[in-house]
């Protein structure tokens, strides 16, 4: 059966199935609201890939060392047990602005139709429901199950069993099942209530691996409401009265807080069906992600819409939402740091595990704040063959991200509350790595950082990684900055003290900043790491996206192929906050632009964004392309989940490429972009002040 997907301002609609893309679609459907997640394959065809997530929740594995766990399916629905076979007809919308997924299904054997609407609800967190409308010519058999799921651990062949099912008990319409980790004992527990309308009664069943309900009838209604809660966690703890639930009002509660969300947001698009629909697309998967009742949030790099990196946490979170929550959502950005906050401790021990000072944060994070990248991976288990992994050691760029987006935070709200609480001693933290990170070599006269590895992961072990110089430079200026200015507020004098920070250590940090070495520099182009310049010219023959196999790394790291934007992007981090002279940025975008594979999904919207910056033509192709990655699946894993940092780094492309948004002292400055047509507009939120921008 052909498929087409068909994108409009707040809607998707699919048409059509597709077995080999509906992982794709699954998560494009997926619905979420920080805390609880239902991926959105459809839910006639028994997939056990329609698995749940709960934000936070990991188990121990090998290699990944933990992993978020996959709940079970609690959307699929089986009418007599019919097989794939038996689809005539599907179309599925996703109305963004309410929040709703509505799916009909045309079923040849017998002939019945079928219509559903589902949500994660927005205010009742723990919450997902599911109104199902079926219509035939024969009495049919329904199916609602929860069934038990796994993880999948290598190729698609091994599996992980992180939970295991304790009891199941049944009352009337409702059956709760609980399920404990296998590793710490936390207690999950999944409840199903059904209310029926026109059916035939009801009865239960438990197999092996689900329990559920069997409804019978011919014309009839279920509603269906699905509670997630970790019994020995207070924060999630809280029981709902099941008894009187109210679809209806239920239903209308959640669409207001949608609708109240994107008012106060106000993203219009006009002028380009395309960008309108995938720009609220990505912006609604974003919002999706953040519990605004959470006191921090982990968002990983593939959101709560798939088991990408295993849910870990990157970099991508602290720098590419940074625009976006920063300036959209700014809680949401407040609520990040909270969880590089709470894990600060971890990031102590470990630069001290590791022969440093201060704090480390790992490159891969989960729940506990501990290193967990892999640190090698198995490509061959017939041969027992391994790749290193090497970032963990390596891309120590990390603490320096944080502390930027901790300083962009502080610069755009004014919260001081952060600032007294935790966020001054994570940058003294953060400065005092790196401080004892640097080197001082004698023959540079300056402070150097060998052996990393900068945005760019095809060369390992570099020494001067541009980007990473320049977020050690800028985390030890902003720390001491910040002292300075602080150790004048009485309110802050406390903190100081207890920090031990003395007016030495001060001016160390200013000496190191100012010494760090900036790497060699040809006619504005700034040199990507130390030897860059001399490694070989590769070939330039193909175009787009480039793909390079794991085990052709060693040879692509002694040529100027580059994975990522990375000095690109630190430059553009750079003019946001500081300033950049127009044409060194052109320069080293046109420079690096000829190397760049952009085999990550990182890479396009921040070429985007620099292209815009400079006024460069090609700047809406790229703009255009990255907003193509989860809707066309460019890269060819979406079914893994949502590309947060591609969401992210599209907004990077809106807000400081195309409203042209600086910060400038204590000043916000804006120079819209002429867009030909195209108008995009937004609410920005500056220290508690709503600023409404509009391309021109």
């Amino acid at each position: 059966m052909q498929t087409n997907v068909e994108l409009k301002p707040f809607k998707l609609i699919i048409r059509g199935f597709d077995e080999d893309k509906e992982g794709h679609y699954g998560t494009l459907l997926t619905l979420a609201n920080g805390r609880i997640s239902v991926k959105g394959l459809l839910e006639l065809t028994g997939s056990r890939n329609n698995v749940a997530f709960m934000a936070g929740l990991y188990n121990n594995v090998p290699i990944w060392r933990r992993e978020l766990i996959a709940l079970p399916a609690v959307n699929n629905v089986y009418i007599n047990n019919a097989q794939k076979e038996s689809i005539e007809y599907v179309e599925r919308t996703l109305d963004m602005f309410n929040g709703v997924l509505t799916t009909y299904v045309k079923l040849r054997h017998p002939n019945t139709s079928y219509f559903s609407e589902s949500l994660v609800h927005r205010v009742h967190k723990n919450m997902y429901m599911q109104r199902i409308s079926v219509s035939s010519s024969k009495i049919l058999t329904i199916t609602l199950p929860i069934e038990n799921s796994l993880n999948p651990f290598l190729y698609g062949y091994t599996y992980t069993e992180h939970l295991r099912r304790k009891s199941v008990d049944f009352q009337g319409n409702k059956v709760s099942i609980t399920y404990e980790t296998r590793d710490s004992g936390l207690i999950v527990e999944i409840s199903m209530l059904i209310a029926t309308h026109g059916a035939e009664d009801f009865k239960h069943f438990i197999t092996r691996d689900s329990a559920g309900f069997i409804v019978e009838g011919r014309d009839f209604v279920i509603e269906k409401y699905v509670l997630f809660r970790r019994i020995n966690d207070e924060k999630t703890a809280e029981k709902i009265n099941f008894v009187n639930f109210n679809w209806a009002e239920l239903s209308q509660r959640h669409k207001e807080s949608w609708n109240k969300l994107w008012e106060e947001i106000g993203l219009v698009v006009e002028g380009d069906e395309y960008v309108a629909g995938a720009l609220s697309l990505y912006t609604f998967h974003l919002l999706q992600l953040i519990d605004d009742e959470a006191e921090d949030l982990m968002i990983p790099a593939r959101g709560l819409h798939g088991l990408g990196y295993r849910g870990h946490v990157f970099w991508d979170t602290d720098v590419y939402l940074l625009p976006f929550l920063g300036l959209v959502y700014p809680e949401g950005l407040r609520k990040i740091l909270n969880f590089r906050c709470r894990t600060l401790n971890s990031a102590v021990k470990y630069a001290a595990e590791t022969g440093f000072k201060g704090a480390r944060f790992p490159w891969e994070s989960v729940d506990d704040g501990y290193e967990s990248t892999p640190r090698y991976y198995p490509v061959d288990l017939n041969k027992c063959e391994c790749v290193d992994i090497l970032t963990g050691e390596q891309e120590i760029h990390i603490s320096g991200d944080i502390a930027f987006a901790l300083d962009f935070y502080y610069k755009v709200s004014g919260d001081r509350e952060f600032m007294q609480r935790c966020g001054l001693k994570m940058l003294v933290e953060i400065a005092r790595f790196w401080a004892s990170r640097v080197e001082y070599d004698q023959d540079k006269k300056s402070y150097v950082i060998r052996n990393v590895i900068g945005p760019d992961e095809y060369h390992v072990g570099v020494s001067n990684s541009y980007y990473t110089n320049y977020l050690a430079k800028y985390s030890l200026e902003a720390a001491a900055r910040y002292v300075v200015e602080f150790s004048k507020d009485d309110e802050f004098k406390p903190i100081l003290t207890e920090l031990g920070i003395t007016w030495n250590e001060v001016e160390n940090w200013f000496k190191l900043a100012n010494g760090i070495y900036e790497g060699r520099v040809h006619e504005k182009v700034i040199e990507e790491f130390e030897g860059y310049f001399e490694l070989a010219d590769p070939d330039l023959n193909s175009e787009g996206i480039r793909r390079v196999d794991v085990k052709d790394l060693e040879d692509v790291g002694k040529t100027k192929l580059v994975k990522q934007a990375d000095v690109v992007l630190a430059l553009i981090l750079k003019e946001i906050v500081e300033g950049v002279d127009p044409e060194t940025l052109k320069r080293n975008y046109e420079y690096y632009s000829k190397y760049t594979t952009h085999e990550s999904s990182l890479s396009l919207p921040i070429y985007a964004t620099a292209g815009f910056m400079i006024n460069d033509p090609s700047a809406m192709k790229l703009f255009i392309n990255a907003l193509k990655t989860d809707i066309e699946n460019i890269y060819g894993n979406t079914h893994e989940g949502f590309h947060v940092a591609t969401a992210g780094g599209i907004w990077y492309a809106v807000i400081f490429g195309i409203l042209g948004v600086r910060l400038r002292g204590n000043e916000l400055i804006v120079d819209p972009k002429a867009m030909n047509g195209l108008r995009i507009g937004v609410n920005l939120r500056y220290k508690g002040r709503k600023l409404r921008l509009s391309s021109s």
